[in-house]
């Protein structure tokens, strides 16, 4: 039905989100690895 179609979007979105966030995270380490090395 067409709750589940909504339920599988909000999922997909909620993966996309997720990535996202670890990507954001995983730079910001970089950036705060660099920012420690750098001083």
């Amino acid at each position: 039905g067409w709750l589940r179609k909504i339920g599988k979007k909000i999922e997909r979105v909620g993966q996309h989100t997720r990535d996202a966030t670890i990507q954001v995270l995983g730079i910001a380490q970089q950036a705060a690895n660099v920012a420690a090395t750098a001083r």
